[in-house]
């Protein structure tokens, strides 16, 4: 509540932010489901409203939805960055951790996503983007 309260009291005649719906656009929620890594949502946006609303303004939601590919050197690179974003996500989330189960588990899920990249010959990337939204969360000072 401090940084909204600051960022409120700054701004002149209209505020805006960005936050992301979901957890960490940094992470990927299908791999994480698949290894059996439960993701919860986050409802930061509705969160940013209602402090808002009770600063005494009337803020505003929009959606920004996003694509993202990640495209890899190699199988052991894609291995590599699902594994740092697993675990890294399993101790900010207090999750027990199995390393060798847990690579298990990621191999087995790249197995079924992974395909060449068309846009980058030579590399890997996921069959499917990963899709993710931002909340756009704005008012007009009051």
């Amino acid at each position: 509540m401090g940084a909204l309260t600051k960022l409120n009291h700054v701004c002149k005649r209209r505020g805006c932010l960005t936050l992301p719906c979901g957890p960490s656009p940094r992470t990927d929620e299908r791999m994480l489901e698949a290894i059996g890594l439960p993701v919860h949502p986050s409802f930061d946006d509705c969160y940013a409203l209602a402090m808002l609303s009770d600063l005494g303004q009337l803020p505003t939601l929009d959606y920004i939805p996003t694509q993202r590919n990640d495209s890899f050197a190699s199988r052991e690179a894609a291995e590599e960055h699902c594994l740092r974003m697993a675990e890294g996500f399993a101790a900010d989330n207090r999750l027990p951790w199995d390393q060798e189960k847990m690579s298990q588990r990621i191999q087995q899920w790249l197995d079924a996503s992974l395909v060449p990249d068309a846009q980058e010959p030579g590399r890997l990337t996921y069959a499917t983007p990963r899709l993710s939204h931002w909340a756009f969360v704005s008012w007009n000072k009051r």
